[in-house]
């Protein structure tokens, strides 16, 4: 499984951090009105979206594709057929959420160093699915869903060719 020794580093640009954080601000701008789907804290929606679309941004910087930085897509893949989660957390989790589609690669970027990111690996829905002892709130009081630690991950240089 995935160790930091295989994780992948992704430095974005002034210009690429940019442009993905302002993707971010157009995501929390169009949804201000909604609840969130999954329990977010409404004071951390704005570093949630912001993180979420520089991750995406990272993960379209490291398979050279392009990224739109969509809005309200929900349910869609986000680059190239796959899922991608960011988290702030240096020791966070790839979240795997119940209506996540099973057969879909979900790959986890670590942001907390941005400009510097770190793609750590990645699993299918299903994968994490199966594994009860990872169903929890994450201790945050969010909906539940499944929690994949790290080392439960698959290197990125096993990350099947886009669907």
């Amino acid at each position: 499984m995935s160790t930091p020794g295989d994780w992948i580093k992704v430095t974005l640009s002034k210009h690429e951090w940019f442009m993905a954080a302002m993707d971010g601000v157009a995501r929390r701008v169009a949804t201000v009105d909604r609840p969130d789907k999954h329990g977010t804290n409404p004071l951390n929606r704005w570093q949630v979206d912001c993180d979420g679309a520089c991750g995406e941004k990272v993960v379209s910087k490291w398979m050279n594709v392009y990224h739109s930085g969509n809005l309200n897509t929900y349910g869609l893949p986000d680059v190239a057929g796959h899922g991608v989660r960011t988290t702030a957390l240096a020791k966070g989790s790839l979240i795997i959420r119940p209506d996540d589609a099973d057969e879909r690669p979900f790959i986890l970027v670590l942001s907390h160093l941005a400009p510097v990111f770190y793609l750590c690996g990645w699993l299918y829905g299903y994968e994490a699915k199966q594994q009860s002892a990872w169903w929890t709130d994450g201790g945050n009081g969010r909906d539940p869903a499944w929690f994949a630690p790290q080392e439960a991950l698959h290197p990125m240089n096993e990350l099947p060719p886009t669907p």
